[in-house]
């Protein structure tokens, strides 16, 4: 493909999700209770450091050990807290994610020469229950964004990849379960066990 030709296509599709993104986050309010936690948690861990307790629940196990299972984002999400206000800095965080993974995304259809792959970009983009989860100020975003580049890489072999990015979405999110379904799928279809045409 042209340098040129190919340069357009990802402006388009940074400068469509960027605009999609801009506008989902632009609500001045929470579409879900768990972005409240999040946001709160992430200020809390600027005020005192890393939670490993959490008192405000004391009459469970909680109260004197608590493991944050979406560290890595919470600590993603410091910077854009500390810089601006926690809600914009959230929602400005989230925005930048949503980007980060439709340009991912089309850079793997790319990069495999899927057919029509800025017509799949738009279609993607105008599914309502996707654009209902990727909205919400949570993990989800840069799960989705782990979840396929573990799967791409395990396609291409690239084991090593693989798991540094296990190991990083272990830290990220509480359904890192996912990983190892990806990672059995795959030998399954490598194996022969099941057949590609299934």
């Amino acid at each position: 493909m042209h340098l040129k030709n190919k340069l357009w296509q990802y402006t388009v599709v940074v400068a469509t999700s960027g605009v999609v993104a801009a506008f989902l986050q632009a609500q001045p309010r929470f579409q879900d209770p768990d972005s409240f936690y999040h946001t709160r948690i992430v200020v809390t861990m600027i005020q005192h450091g890393l939670i490993t307790r959490f008192p405000w629940l004391q009459y469970t196990d909680l109260a004197t050990s608590f493991t944050d299972h979406h560290l890595l984002y919470h600590l993603l999400l410091m910077p854009f807290v500390g810089l601006l206000t926690p809600v914009i800095g959230v929602k400005v965080f989230q925005a930048l994610s949503i980007v980060g993974l439709a340009t991912y995304l089309f850079h793997r259809l790319q990069r495999w020469q899927a057919p029509h792959a800025l017509a799949a970009m738009v279609v993607l983009f105008g599914v309502m229950p996707f654009l209902l989860r990727i909205q919400l100020v949570k993990a989800s975003v840069l799960a989705i964004l782990v979840l396929l580049f573990i799967l791409f890489n395990l396609l291409e072999k690239r084991y090593l990849r693989v798991c540094v990015a296990v190991t990083l979405y272990t830290w990220l999110h509480a359904g890192f379960i996912l990983a190892l379904l990806v990672a059995g799928v795959v030998w399954l279809v490598e194996t022969g066990m099941v057949s590609r045409a299934a």
